[in-house]
This record gives C-alpha cells, sequence and structure tokens, in this order.
C-alpha cells in the first residue's frame, strides 16, 4: 500500500510541473501572437489612413492645376456675371470636380470651386452639378476657408471633421489654393471626404479585431469600425474615454490593456496643413484570461495530477490511520 502511494505521489509530482511548464508557454505564446498581430494591425491602418490622407492632398492639387479653374478668371465680365453666364470653361471646371467622384468611388459629398470674397463658382454634389440658386453666395464662414487662403500656392489644408451643409454628412475637407501666375490668391478648389469612407476601409482591414481611431488632443473616439457614422448622429461616439491614457501618454505606439482585452496604438505621423492628430487603435473583442492559448491537454495533465496528488494523501492518510490503530 504504501509503495502504490508512493508511486502515485513520484507521478503526480512528475506531471504537475509538465502541464503547468506546457500551459504557462502555449499561453505565452498565444499572447504574444495576438499581441504581434494587434500591433501589425494598428500599424497597417494608420498607413492606411496616412496614405488616404497624402492621396487626397495630391489630388486636390492636380484638380487645382486644371486649366480650366484658371481660364474662368480670364474671361470678360464680373466673377457673378460669369457664372449667371456659365458656358464652356466652366462646364469644365464643373466636369473636373465631379471627376474626383471617380477618384474616391462613394466617398466624396461634395466638391467646390470658390471665390476668394467667399461665394461658390462652382460645385458638383455626388456627382451632379449645382444649379445658380443653388451655389453658396458665402463660404467665408466655413472653417476650412480662411485656413486654406492662408497657405501658399502648393500647400493643401485638411480641417478636423464638420458636418457638411450640404450633405449632412461628417466629412473631413481637403482645399488648396488656385494657382496664378502672379501668386494672387483668387480661389481654392476644395473638396469632402466622408468619415463613413474612412470607417469603411478601417473596417475592412480589421475584420479580426475592433479599430478606433482616437483624436490625440481630447482623446475622443471619432472613428469606430462598429459603429457606421450616419447622418445625424454625433461624430463617432462621445462618451467613450477609454483610451485616454494613451492620448494623455503621448508615446508614437504601444500596448495596453482595457478591461482586460489587449489594445494596441500608433499615432499617425504629423503631416503639414493636417488639422487631424489621430491614434489607431486595434483591440482584441474579448478580454485574455489566464487560460488563453492552453491546449486541452495541457489542463487534463494539471487535473490529472492534481487528482493523484489527492488519492496520495487519501491513501498516506488511511495508512497513518491503520498504524494508529
Amino acid at each position: 500500500m504504501r509503495r502504490f502511494s508512493s508511486s502515485v505521489l513520484l507521478v503526480a509530482i512528475c506531471l504537475l510541473p509538465v502541464g503547468i511548464g506546457s500551459g504557462t508557454s502555449a499561453h505565452s505564446h498565444a499572447k504574444a501572437a495576438l499581441d504581434g498581430a494587434l500591433a501589425n494591425t494598428a500599424a497597417a491602418q494608420a498607413q492606411v489612413l496616412e496614405d488616404y490622407f497624402s492621396r487626397a492632398r495630391s489630388i486636390d492639387l492636380l484638380t487645382a492645376n486644371n486649366p480650366a479653374f484658371q481660364d474662368f478668371y480670364q474671361l470678360p465680365g464680373s466673377r457673378a456675371a460669369k457664372v449667371r453666364r456659365g458656358g464652356p470653361v466652366l462646364d469644365k471646371a464643373n466636369r473636373a470636380l465631379g471627376y474626383l467622384e471617380e477618384l474616391f468611388p462613394d466617398s466624396i459629398g461634395e466638391a467646390c470651386f470658390i471665390d476668394r470674397a467667399g461665394p461658390e463658382n462652382a460645385r458638383m454634389v455626388r456627382g451632379v452639378r449645382a444649379t445658380l440658386p443653388e451655389l453658396s453666395p458665402d463660404e467665408s464662414g466655413a472653417s476650412f476657408f480662411a485656413p486654406t487662403f492662408a497657405l501658399r500656392s502648393g500647400q493643401v489644408y485638411q480641417a478636423r471633421p464638420y458636418i457638411s451643409p450640404d450633405t449632412n454628412e461628417w466629412v473631413i475637407s481637403n482645399s488648396t489654393l488656385m494657382p496664378t501666375s502672379d501668386g494672387t490668391r483668387r480661389a481654392i478648389v476644395h473638396f469632402e471626404v466622408t468619415i463613413e469612407s474612412f470607417r469603411k476601409v478601417a473596417a475592412s482591414l480589421g475584420s479580426q479585431f475592433d479599430i478606433s481611431v482616437v483624436d490625440a488632443g481630447t482623446g475622443r473616439v471619432v472613428i469606430d469600425s462598429r459603429r457606421p457614422q450616419r447622418v445625424g448622429e454625433p461624430l463617432g461616439v462621445p462618451g467613450d474615454q477609454r483610451f485616454g491614457r494613451v492620448v494623455a501618454a503621448g508615446v508614437a505606439r504601444g500596448s495596453i490593456s482595457v478591461d482586460g482585452r489587449p489594445v494596441a496604438f500608433q499615432r499617425l505621423q504629423r503631416q503639414a496643413h493636417n488639422a487631424n492628430d489621430w491614434y489607431v487603435l486595434a483591440t482584441a473583442r474579448a478580454p485574455i484570461g489566464p487560460l488563453y492559448g492552453v491546449s486541452g491537454w495541457s489542463v487534463a495533465l494539471v487535473v490529472v495530477a492534481l487528482a493523484l496528488l489527492v488519492l496520495s494523501g487519501v491513501s498516506f492518510l488511511v495508512q497513518h490511520q491503520r498504524l494508529v490503530a
């Protein structure tokens, strides 16, 4: 009996560290793989957004260099008279604005050609040309107007999100000066990209994780891959301040845990005249417990070892009672 108890105890002592060791190793490897996948996703999404902004800047500059915009100011007559009269030059300007929709399918709300005094010369909304009564008489109060006219030629201003007065959607504008031979600031070419188009990109890349875009100044979630940005709703998730400590730390990249869920974050590189300073965060969709990544056989080994320890203890107790009796 004593030999049996000793054998059971020896087996239990051998199995327990094997089960715990293999489980611990599996958990560490699985956690490291998850952290790596989260970091790669955050970095990839940050790169996509940076490329999106860069592409929008390049396209705005190319559009502004279309000769139709400059030709409009070479025509005889006042600006207002030329807009009322229309004609081939203004038709070409509108086509140039409409072409942006082909470059950013389902992303552009409106595109405009705006005079220094404030009124619109031309506007396209989702590929539809604005009629003369629909043109805004004064855009000088728009958030992008003054900063754009403060730029030098060849620069693009990208505004913080705002609600477009024409589409009622949350958008980010891209606006640049129309180039002129004498360097005068006569007009700007401007187009809006919807926040929802940014969210769709985040959702498509982060299908395995939840993707959030957070404003670096306030910690507010401006884009949540799980929540479509619908017309009439506040931007992003106003009450979500889970990532405030990321913003407070000001670190460019890293990882944290929020409500037991691992999170990787990366800050977008600052770009000149882009008013948006964002973090991208990739979050695991479920909390990670101590058994994450641990295989069933590792758990079985530990259970068997514990059962054998109990059996061995009971056996030694029975033997002791017999000896005492």
